[in-house]
C-alpha cells in the first residue's frame, strides 16, 4: 500500500467573499411581460384559498394596488366576482378544485380572455348556498365563506395514479 501523505496547509489571507451584485427589478410584472409604470394597469399576484376553522373558508386575491371589484350570485351555488380594471396573467388561470376540503367552495376558476375588456373573473362555485362576505385592505380582497353542511367529496379509489396504486400494493 502506497503511503499517505500528509499536506500542510498554511493560512496566509482569510478567504474573500464574492462582490455583491444586487438584483436588479426587470421592469414587468411577473410573468406578463407588461411593463411596470403604467397606472392603469393593475394585475393579480396571487391566489390563495385558505381553510378555516369548523369549515370555514377564505378566498384571497392579492392585487397590485386597490381594485375595485363586483360579487354577484348568478345561481344559488354559483357566484361571480368581478375585478375592474385588472389583469390576470395567464399562468394564474388555473381552476382551483376544493372539493377535498372542509368548506362551501367547490371550484374557483379564474378567467380572463381578450374579450373580456376593462375586468378580470372569478367563478366560484360553492357546495350549498351558505352566507359570505367581502374584506377589503389596499391589494388585498379577501371573500369568506361559512361552514358547509355537505361533506367533502370522497377520494375516488378506482382512479387511482398508478404511483399511489404501487404504493398501495407495497404497504398494504
Amino acid at each position: 500500500e502506497p503511503a499517505q501523505q500528509q499536506t500542510t496547509v498554511k493560512e496566509t489571507q482569510p478567504v474573500q467573499p464574492a462582490p455583491f451584485t444586487p438584483v436588479q427589478p426587470s421592469g414587468a410584472f411577473q410573468g406578463t411581460g407588461t411593463k411596470v409604470g403604467k397606472e392603469n394597469q393593475i394585475w393579480v399576484n396571487r391566489i390563495d384559498f385558505l381553510g378555516e376553522k369548523d369549515g370555514r373558508s377564505t378566498l384571497s386575491i392579492e392585487t397590485t394596488a386597490k381594485v375595485d371589484y363586483d360579487l354577484k350570485k348568478v345561481s344559488d351555488k354559483l357566484l361571480e366576482l368581478r375585478l375592474m380594471n385588472a389583469n390576470i396573467a395567464e399562468f394564474r388561470q388555473r381552476p382551483m378544485i376544493t372539493t377535498r376540503f372542509e368548506s362551501a367552495v367547490n371550484r374557483i376558476m379564474p378567467i380572463q380572455s381578450p374579450s373580456m375588456k376593462g375586468f378580470a373573473l372569478f367563478s366560484i362555485e360553492r357546495r350549498e348556498p351558505v352566507p359570505y362576505y367581502t374584506e377589503q385592505v389596499e391589494g388585498l380582497l379577501l371573500v369568506h365563506f361559512e361552514a358547509s353542511s355537505v361533506a367533502p367529496a370522497p377520494a375516488d379509489e378506482s382512479n387511482l395514479p398508478a404511483w399511489k396504486k404501487a404504493l398501495e400494493e407495497t404497504i398494504g
